[in-house]
């Protein structure tokens, strides 16, 4: 069953590979829902937003707050900018098959890694990294049967 969550999850893996840090799909959903919550970034956003959202903000924020919430472009560009990072990524949807980038804003600071993702349109995020260095667990030797 989706839930919503392949997006954070892609971007918490590839957060985890590029910088070496602990990171879950439900922390980067709550640091990117806490970042567009800032009153101070509702005019950064509010362009992105279409519909009943585009006059309110806060409706919309408490909304990808839930679980069934899928991650988009709001919440890819959103994400750049709180891990300050670079998202490069590969993707079928129509419009923007192929490779496209995201980047935080310069008043962010410079990017402190670049993080691969791959999106299989309407369907699901992964993220890319070198064979066999994708899951942590598999530098450290653990077999292939007991990774979860």
């Amino acid at each position: 069953m989706a839930n919503g969550a392949c997006q954070f999850a892609a971007l918490a893996g590839a957060v985890r590979w590029a910088l070496h840090v602990p990171a879950s799909a439900r922390g980067v959903r709550e640091d990117v829902c806490n970042f567009l919550a800032l009153p101070e970034n509702n005019d950064w956003f509010r362009p992105f937003l279409s519909g009943g959202d585009a006059g309110d903000p806060t409706a919309c924020v408490a909304r990808m707050r839930g679980r069934f919430f899928w991650g988009d472009g709001v919440t890819l560009k959103a994400a750049a900018r709180v891990l300050r990072v670079t998202i490069r990524y590969w993707s079928t949807a129509p419009g923007v098959a192929g490779y496209s980038e995201v980047h935080p804003l310069p008043a962010d600071g410079p990017p402190r890694a670049v993080l691969f993702l791959g999106h299989m349109h309407e369907v699901h995020w992964v993220y890319l990294a070198p064979e066999g260095e994708g899951d942590s667990r598999a530098r450290r030797g653990v077999p292939r049967a007991v990774r979860k």
